[in-house]
């Protein structure tokens, strides 16, 4: 019975050597020592025969889900234009977007195009939520969670002073509104 060795078979098979190691493991396959140089390894004939049917039969399971793959990543890919062609559609001049009222609970989001200049200042009366955090010594974080949970109004946005995004910022009837929640004891 003629032997192969473990280069032979892998290219006989036409798969790389870490792929017929893992072959012959699937296969409980052990290799024997060459008697003349035991460093090499050989696999018998049959050894190599049912290597083959392993890797035809892999080789057939990849080619019938290779179309589902094919037809996942075309899907993938349609969504993907998709949500690119809507975002270029959004991203239009320095001009605001009206506001939006959510759930008419006092929770403005107002929406602004992006502007590759930076903004020094917020618009005109606002003033951004961490300064009356750290004017009035509230946790940012407490005032945020207010804000999410509707107890406090708050406008949201996105405006880039300096180097730094501001997202929270309140008007005056919103500062008086937080402080009345927050700091009772304090007349805004």
């Amino acid at each position: 019975m003629k032997h192969y060795t473990l280069k032979e078979a892998a290219q006989a098979l036409h798969i790389n050597h870490e792929t017929l190691r893992a072959k012959m493991l699937i296969a409980a396959i052990d290799p024997v020592a060459d008697p003349i140089d035991k460093r090499r390894l050989l696999i018998t004939q049959a050894q190599l025969f049912q290597l083959r049917g392993m890797v035809k039969a892999t080789q057939i399971q990849q080619q019938a889900s290779g179309n589902n793959d094919l037809n996942d990543l075309l899907e993938r890919i349609r969504q993907l234009e998709e949500r690119v062609n809507s975002l270029e559609a959004s991203a239009v001049a320095h001009t605001p977007v009206a506001p939006y009222e959510a759930n008419l609970g006092g929770y403005t989001r107002h929406t602004y195009q992006r502007d590759e200049t930076r903004h020094e200042t917020l618009p005109d009366g606002l003033t951004a939520l961490i300064d009356i955090a750290k004017e009035y010594g509230i946790p940012e974080t407490t005032i945020k969670s207010a804000v999410r949970d509707k107890r406090v109004p708050c406008t949201l946005g996105v405006w880039k002073i300096g180097r730094q995004f501001v997202r929270y910022a309140v008007t005056d009837e919103q500062k008086k509104a937080i402080l009345a929640y927050f700091r009772p004891e304090i007349e805004a």
